[in-house]
């Protein structure tokens, strides 16, 4: 029906994912809470109240980094690092109880979220007493002594999960937590560091307690197979980023996007973002990377490309601040304008199936202006069009079908063209969300 982009293939399609997609993830927006710092107390109980807020937003999955207890052992900064664990099966005191964690989980069920909690089984705190208690499960320098995964992660030691001994601890903590506290999956850190056959069995394994959504921190397409629903599109942020500073070309997308299509198990998922708690702490707040405009702009595509869109928490609000990651550092929250057009964003892809899972058809443009279609059975399509330049841009899109009315979702007026041409002047990171109605 419409103009597409089509990319050359030098090989055979890969794989269909054998992951079985909970029907509730399919259109999930995922919403990632840092407890420490997402209120002044810094505890589950003061999360309750802002459930209803989570709700109105229209996130329909919360990702609560680690809330297992610190190491004191080498810690960083006062409070230390969530992902130098202690014990991973307890809640750390700072946040609350056990209890209050599962209440606020049963409420944000309640209000139709989903749950998935951060999970690091690449290492420990030195003091977790798996160290004493199972020094084998531990990789371990020429002198015997534990080692760091990596030089700067000084305040944890690398586990060794050629030991099976470990590899079923794990697979129980895992289950733990989906069966006796009743969360719906993980995001699971540094997942391309610990072996894919581990997380093959434990999928397998949660799968038969309950359908749970599986989030990597990797770009390991084989991670997608049997094991995660979804990974890190972080190679997308890298080309946000240089797209924003001139050093790269909206049209650089497609090659991505081909370059995805050979790599990745088809029917998989990339989880696309314009900021998460890294790139908040160790680069820059989005608004500060991509500008107010060009913040909103990113944030469009992330919801328009295949994949599932992130919001890290303040996002919404347009957050000016660097959270500290190792003291407390709470959001100061307010009324701000992007609040709301973060909440219409989010409906919009959550209802609409054109959105969250339809086919997508590449529009031909001319940089520096990105235009796609989504769309799919039963569902009006969308026509997004994003200006990835600081400059005012006049373009004029073709069509291979005459264009119906077009209704503007983000705050714009309707139009309707007639014939097969929409001419439009698009201001600096300017950006336009139509929905395709009419005869």
């Amino acid at each position: 029906m419409f103009l597409l982009f089509t990319a050359a293939r030098a090989q055979a399609p890969p794989p269909i994912t054998k992951v079985r997609h909970a029907p509730w993830a399919e259109n999930a927006v995922i919403y990632e809470l840092n407890v420490r710092q997402f209120t002044q107390q810094g505890t589950f109980r003061a999360i309750m109240p802002r459930v209803d807020e989570l709700k109105r937003l229209g996130v329909n999955m919360v990702w609560f980094m680690p809330i297992h207890p610190i190491g004191a052992k080498n810690r960083k900064g006062t409070l230390g690092s969530y992902y130098a664990v202690k014990d991973f099966r307890a809640v750390n005191p700072e946040f609350g109880t056990l209890d209050d964690f599962k209440a606020l989980v049963a409420k944000m069920h309640a209000a139709g979220m989903r749950v998935i909690i951060d999970f690091v089984p690449n290492h420990t705190a030195w003091d977790n007493p798996l160290a004493v208690e199972h020094p084998d499960w531990y990789a371990k320098n020429a002198q015997g002594n534990f080692i760091p995964p990596v030089p700067d992660w000084a305040d944890v030691i690398q586990l060794d999960y050629s030991k099976q001994g470990l590899r079923d601890y794990m697979y129980g903590v895992m289950e733990y937590w989906v069966r006796d506290v009743g969360i719906d999956g993980y995001r699971a850190d540094v997942a391309g560091r610990v072996p894919t056959d581990f997380w093959n069995e434990a999928r397998a394994r949660l799968e038969r307690i309950k359908p749970v959504f599986m989030l990597a921190e990797a770009e390991k397409p084989e991670l997608l197979l049997k094991a995660f629903d979804a990974d890190y599109a972080s190679e997308y942020f890298h080309l946000f980023r240089r797209i924003a500073k001139g050093e790269a070309k909206a049209s650089d997308l497609d090659g991505l996007r081909a370059t995805d299509a050979e790599k990745y198990p088809r029917g998989s998922w990339r989880m696309l973002f314009t900021t998460n708690h890294d790139q908040n702490t160790w680069l820059d707040t989005d608004v500060s990377l991509f500008g107010v405009e060009g913040s909103k702009t990113f944030a469009l595509l992330t919801y328009a490309l295949p994949g599932k869109p992130l919001i890290y928490n303040g996002q919404e609000l347009g957050n000016p601040k660097k959270l500290a990651f190792f003291e407390r550092d709470p959001i100061a929250w307010k009324e701000s304008p992007p609040r709301a057009w973060y909440e219409r964003l989010t409906h919009l892809y959550t209802k609409h199936a054109s959105l969250h899972a339809g086919r997508m058809h590449r529009v031909s443009t001319k940089d520096p202006i990105y235009a796609l279609i989504r769309q799919a059975p039963g569902d009006a399509p969308f026509l997004v069009v994003a200006n990835l330049s600081g400059k005012s841009v006049d373009t004029t899109l073709t069509l291979s079908a005459p264009i119906k009315t077009l209704e503007e979702q983000l705050g714009g007026g309707h139009v309707t063209p007639g014939g097969h041409q929409l001419t439009l002047r698009l201001e600096p990171w300017g950006r336009r969300l139509y929905r395709m109605v009419g005869p």
